[in-house]
């Protein structure tokens, strides 16, 4: 098996999905928060889906390319503003809360990807949003940083 790019991209992300795997088990202490399940139990399954499409990536990776020919097509301006949304909306996710950080995050996402219907874009937004907002609340019964202006928010 060779080493290229992809493969070594996707086994730096399957070793980073395992770290993190192993380390949820440090924070799985005393009795679970809702029952049977604690609130490392969700977040493990995902782990579990970033490791196994990790190696698949890992497993079928092409043959020898060079660098310059697997990232030719990289918008590297785009993917770093994308970051700088993802780490700002995480900051104002403690700061704000939930629905008040990811629902701006999600109309600069979808604007910086050059889609500009802002009427669908902020309907479409708080539908995602809230349906995201409910999927953890409801069915995971995971806790969701709290906007200090409304309690469950």
């Amino acid at each position: 098996m060779s080493m290229n790019p992809v493969r070594i991209g996707a086994l730096a992300l399957f070793l980073i999905a395992a770290l993190l795997f192993a380390s949820s088990f440090a924070m799985d202490v005393g009795e679970p928060m809702f029952g049977d399940v604690s609130t490392v139990f969700v977040p493990r399954i995902f782990l579990i889906a970033w490791m196994v499409l990790a190696a698949l990536i890992a497993i079928v990776a092409g043959g020898d390319r060079e660098a310059d020919g697997v990232f030719a097509g990289v918008a590297w301006r785009r993917l770093w503003i994308i970051i700088a949304i993802v780490a700002v909306a995480a900051v104002a996710m403690m700061e704000v809360g939930f629905v008040f950080a990811c629902l701006p995050a999600f109309i600069v996402f979808v604007a910086v990807f050059g889609y500009r219907r802002y009427g669908v874009t902020i309907v479409v937004g708080a539908l995602f949003v809230f349906a995201l907002w409910a999927l953890f609340l409801e069915v995971f019964r995971l806790p969701l940083p709290i906007s200090p202006w409304f309690g469950t928010l």
